[in-house]
């Protein structure tokens, strides 16, 4: 009876040890870890190419005078709306500094097809006639020499290697203005072609955009822009006699999207995983 129990229990005993063996070479119902993620981030140090296209607006308000030989002026106020497409290319180089600041020089030129005009008339006050001002101005062509300071960014939201930068420096314009005035018998027309560059006060230009990168090698740029390119209250003289008075200037807002091509010449970005 003893030796059957004991061929009972060695019995048990090994169907046991076979099922944990069995059981030890199932795979695991546990989920597998996660797969690191490689995200390339951006060095940002290197020079750059590109282009981009915007466009650009300005309305502002000028007081209008026209004086008769005879007697009598005509005086108001006017209101100029000066708006237009431009397109052209850039060029810059950047350099990325510890904690993520990066600092750069940029420079573009655009054509540009910015126009506005007014006209304004009535009758002399104090006299007999009419009086009145038309005037209309141009940018045909536009551009800066700046500097920008921004973050880079390797991770913003739902997006990676992204730059967020200030920019201000020194604009340039080329601004043709052209005025008729007119009071009673007199008349006179005023023509001028401008081409200001400098930085400060009178002209410049500053603004901020935000660039990402979408390949190693090409970025997406958004920026906005106010360029001042310089104003005045230009006093003509009337034939054959009297005076006429307007305003013109040249400060803009503008928007514009552009595409840039990296060099990369600051070496490889660093490789970054993420799970």
């Amino acid at each position: 009876m003893q030796k059957l129990l004991r061929l009972i229990s060695a019995g048990v005993f090994s169907a046991c040890a076979a099922g944990a063996a069995s059981a030890a070479d199932l795979p695991s119902r546990q989920a597998p870890p996660p797969v690191p993620v490689v995200v390339a981030s951006y060095a940002w140090t290197g020079c750059y190419v590109g282009a981009h296209a915007g466009f650009a607006y300005d309305d502002y308000h000028f007081a209008t005078f026209a004086a008769s030989p005879l007697g009598g002026s005509f005086s108001g106020r006017s209101k100029v709306y000066t708006s237009g497409p431009l397109g052209g290319g850039d060029i810059g180089c950047d350099y990325r500094l510890p904690w993520n600041i990066v600092i750069g020089v940029a420079a573009d030129i655009d054509a540009a097809a910015i126009h506005g005009s007014v006209s304004a008339s009535g009758p002399l006050a104090g006299g007999v006639g009419v009086g009145g001002i038309a005037t209309s101005t141009r940018v045909n062509a536009l551009g800066t020499v700046r500097g920008r300071i921004g973050y880079a960014f390797d991770r913003l939201f739902f997006t990676d290697n992204v730059l967020i930068y200030l920019t201000a420096g020194a604009a340039y314009g080329s601004i043709r203005d052209n005025f008729t005035g007119f009071a009673g018998p007199a008349f006179g027309t005023w023509t001028s072609s401008r081409h200001p560059f400098g930085a400060g006060k009178e002209p410049g230009a500053v603004g901020i955009g935000i660039e990402k990168m979408i390949t190693p090698n090409l970025s997406v740029d958004l920026q906005y822009r106010y360029q001042y390119m310089g104003a005045a209250t230009p006093t003509v003289a009337l034939i054959p006699g009297g005076t006429a008075r307007f305003g013109t200037r040249s400060m803009y807002h503008l928007g514009r999207i552009g595409l840039n091509y990296h060099f990369n010449w600051g070496g490889a970005a660093p490789v970054v995983a993420r799970y």
